[in-house]
């Protein structure tokens, strides 16, 4: 029997007369249900109505793959199991308490002899059925939505608070800088018709964010309004859903058959990057727009398009008068119809009051206080290029309120050169215990270096003080180049630049680092120079290691290794950190360039960081630990130049947001947001010197027979360098031309896509190197004790499988190139069509290369 009293309290019952209360109470039994039992199951027959008296229940859906999912819960004074007494068929959901739970339980008959003739109960349960009919139909409109993941969420125009327009010319002129008076004036006159137009610029202008201001003023801004993403679309489908099918015989397929243009009738329909649409959709599309109508997909009747079309496209850079792809060959028709926004860098003067702005928005967001900057931070701001333009300054900003622990934001709170996401297959290693533990523990990397140090500095001794005469018995000599440089461009391929973490050469700057603590930031004239200083530095490490046959001269030998020892330990008295390894370091230009196309990677969860993190211990470090050795937030990382995987942000971050991946591909060689002219220059470099490297002996014979040897040999040198750069600075010069942007973007990006097939020759030289040479510090070693060492001639693996591996990587690292370079030309072309005319030229230069470094083997 349920209680008398509760019943009053409950909708269901409380204008019954209590009479007809005390009915119910009597017929009512009293359940109870602890949490997680099931109350009844689907499939079942419906035998009894619930009331739940206390505690909560949840609805539970299931298919016929015995899957499940929560749908729905009720709350105390709800009530469940009407709807199988009502229509006398199964149970259609399981119910399941969340909680304990207290139910009143009431028979079949009762409800339906009792409580259903009642007026009352019954008008209470109408309304109770309408509600949850009501709120399930805003689920699945809500469902439906989700399920188009084409349509793009807009901006936050509060975030761009240049594209808000004033119908006074005086507010106009007050508020906004005379930068962009011209794209407000453009947002008021296009908003004033219905005509298509097209809106360019680059990423992160705020693109959409204009044209929902165009919408919003426009005649039709009580109209549906969305962007479509026309990337997500293959081109084979793409027509069908613009247009939409012919409906078939029943009615609710009309809905699922309709095409884009139908659901936004009235409205305004953005469609984003047209310019990856292919010719045949495009003129169909032109097409549409001049007659005003069009046709479904297999159908005839004829539809007027009513809706305003507004066209997105990205904008190629170092371009003329044309900066979209979409429009070539349309000047007419969209002449007048363009709205071109400019790159932040265009604009600079509008920083500070941008900056203002959006440190009031994030203040009242995150409820904080920041009332300005330090001193220097706007010289930071103003002389950066802002490749994400004002979406990049607006997360600048965001990240700096965060990380703001007074009222004053410092320069060290300015994160510049925000990484984009790269969405590929990965494996985090740290979830291996194992692994974890190496990168977390104290030991690392302090132990591997030590231990490595130790024989280095031994095989330094022995290069200055052992055997002079006969270098193929100075294991010095053996350790350098037959075992230590090899090792170290094989380390690049399965580790990243982790080399660099355990190098030796930087260990005395470390030390006396800790002795004297400098203070000093390197000079921004390095810094703003350093990819040239380390790519000039590395040709003439290699330009000595030829042309003086470094191979054989110990004591040059030593000298190499004693003057970057030299220059880590200058830099690390005077200035902060590891700043000759990432801003002079020549072992650290070849170190960067190859860890690119590394298999392992470490990344920042950066929703983590932005959203979760305010101590900065990965970047700073703390007492116990040291932040990161190469000045760069594990934030901001998106490739591998800088990252020596020290594994400091490891053991500092209190949020577990560092991820040392395991990677298929390397999309940093093509989505990197800055390319350096610096590096490609480097890469084409290497190819050339490639060939000298591979027959240095040939080298060696052919410069001696001139009087002048080395400066034959330098010349020689020099000239194939030369000649590569001019080859390669020819084809980018042509391939400017063709796609019709500038020619250091080019030379920049191509470069990236050259780098697997340059690793590939270099690991293929050394792989031989090793395989001829390593064996030799067995025998030198055991002569040390003087044991009888084995005959000469030995090779770990002979001549025959050495040279076979070699062209299988070789053949690798031409197969990976020229997919990264398919990706690369895609990126700056924004095309997805295949053709000779865009990839010849560069597929030209790649496999002539590829099959020279073959050939020459």
């Amino acid at each position: 029997m349920v209680d008398q009293k509760i019943l009053t309290e409950l909708l269901l019952f409380k204008n019954l007369s209590p009479e007809e209360q005390e009915t119910v109470a009597a017929a009512g039994e009293v359940v109870f249900k602890n949490a997680g039992d099931y109350i009844y199951e689907s499939g079942t027959e419906g035998d009894f109505f619930y009331v739940i008296l206390q505690g909560e229940v949840e609805l539970i859906a299931r298919r016929d793959d015995n899957s499940s999912c929560m749908v729905g819960r009720i709350g105390e004074g709800g009530h469940f199991g009407e709807s199988a007494l009502l229509t006398s068929q199964p149970r259609s959901l399981s119910l399941r308490a969340v909680s304990d739970v207290r139910l009143a339980k009431f028979s079949k008959d009762f409800f339906r002899e009792k409580l259903l003739p009642n007026p009352l109960f019954h008008e209470e349960l109408d309304k109770a059925l309408v509600e949850r009919l009501r709120f399930a139909l805003h689920d699945q409109l809500e469902t439906a939505f989700n399920q188009r993941p084409y349509f793009v969420q807009v901006e936050n125009t509060d975030l761009y608070p240049l594209f808000e327009t004033s119908e006074s010319v005086t507010e106009l002129e007050e508020l906004t800088p005379r930068t962009l008076k011209n794209v407000q004036e453009g947002i008021k006159k296009f908003a004033q018709d219905l005509e298509p137009m097209v809106v360019i610029g680059e990423s992160g202008t705020g693109r959409k964010g204009a044209t929902r201001q165009i919408h919003k003023l426009s005649k039709y801004r009580k109209g549906p309004y969305g962007v479509v993403d026309l990337r997500k679309f293959e081109p084979l489908i793409l027509e069908g859903k613009l247009y939409g099918h012919e409906p078939g015989s029943l009615a609710f397929s009309h809905l699922r058959e309709a095409g884009i243009f139908e659901q936004f009738r009235g409205g305004t329909l953005v469609l984003y990057h047209v310019e990856v649409l292919e010719e045949d959709i495009k003129q169909k599309l032109l097409q549409t727009i001049h007659d005003g109508y069009y046709y479904r997909v297999g159908g005839q009747t004829r539809l007027n398009l009513g809706a305003r079309l507004i066209f997105i496209c990205a904008a190629r850079q170092n371009t003329g008068s044309n900066p979209c792809r979409f429009i070539d060959g349309l000047p007419g028709l969209f002449a007048d119809r363009v709205l071109s926004l400019p790159p932040l860098r265009e604009h600079k003067r509008d920083i500070p009051p941008l900056v203002d702005h959006y440190l009031y928005h994030f203040n009242k967001e995150y409820n904080r206080k920041v009332k300005g900057f330090e001193k220097s931070v706007l010289g930071l701001l103003m002389n950066y290029e802002w490749p994400g333009n004002m979406t990049e300054l607006r997360n600048v900003i965001q990240r700096a309120v965060l990380l703001a622990e007074q009222d004053e934001i410092l320069s060290e709170q300015i994160l510049l050169g925000l990484p984009q996401p790269e969405g590929k297959l990965e494996h985090n290693l740290l979830r291996w215990p194992f692994i974890g533990a190496i990168f977390r523990s104290r030991l690392f990397p302090q132990l591997p270096r030590i231990l490595i140090a130790i024989i280095f500095f031994l095989g330094l001794l022995t290069l200055f003080f052992g055997p002079q005469n006969d270098p193929a018995k100075n294991i010095g000599l053996i350790m350098s180049w037959s075992i230590g440089w090899p090792l170290m461009l094989f380390s690049f391929f399965f580790l990243g630049r982790i080399w660099c973490s355990v190098c030796s050469l930087s260990l005395p700057g470390n030390l006396m680092q800790k002795i004297i603590r400098p203070k000093h930031n390197v000079p921004q004239f390095i810094k703003d120079h350093s990819s040239w200083i380390m790519a000039v530095f590395c040709i003439i490490i290699f330009w000595i290691e030829l042309v003086w046959d470094a191979y054989h001269d110990t004591r040059l030998t030593g000298f190499i290794i004693l003057g970057i020892t030299s220059g880590s330990l200058l830099f690390s008295v005077l200035f902060k950190r590891r700043a000759w390894c990432r801003y002079v370091c020549p072992l650290g230009a070849l170190n960067a360039i190859f860890a690119m196309p590394s298999i392992m990677e470490l990344r920042a969860n950066r929703q983590l960081c932005v959203n979760t993190c305010r101590s900065r211990l990965c970047y700073q470090g703390d007492m116990e630990h040291e932040g990161c050795p190469m000045f760069r937030h594990p934030f901001m990382v998106d490739n591998n130049r800088d990252c020596t995987l020290c594994g400091n942000c490891i053991k500092n971050c209190p949020h577990d947001s560092i991820q040392l991946n395991l990677r298929i591909a390397p999309l940093e060689l093509w989505n990197i947001q800055a390319p350096r002219l610096a590096d490609s220059f480097l890469v084409v470099a290497l190819s050339a010197l490639f060939f000298p490297m591979l027959k240095h002996q040939e080298f060696l014979a052919l410069v001696s027979k001139y009087n002048m040897p080395h400066l034959t040999g330098s010349l020689i040198l020099f000239c194939l360098i030369a000649l590569f750069m001019a080859i390669y600075s020819l084809f980018c010069r042509q391939q400017a031309r063709i796609s019709g942007i500038g020619f250091a973007h080019i030379f920049a990006a191509t470069g990236y896509g050259y780098i697997p097939l340059v690793l590939g020759g270099f690991l293929a030289i050394y792989f031989e190197m090793f395989m001829a040479g390593a064996w030799h510090v067995f025998p030198l070693a055991l002569s040390v004790f003087g044991l009888e060492a084995p005959e000469t001639g030995y090779r770990l693996l002979s001549r025959e499988v050495t040279l076979t591996l070699q062209h299988l990587i070789i053949t690798g690292g031409l197969l990976a190139s020229l997919y990264a370079t398919y990706r690369v030309v895609k990126r700056y072309t924004m095309t997805e069509r295949f053709s000779l005319k865009l990839y010849g030229l560069p597929y030209g230069f790649l496999l002539v290369s590829g099959l020279l470094f073959l050939f020459a083997l």
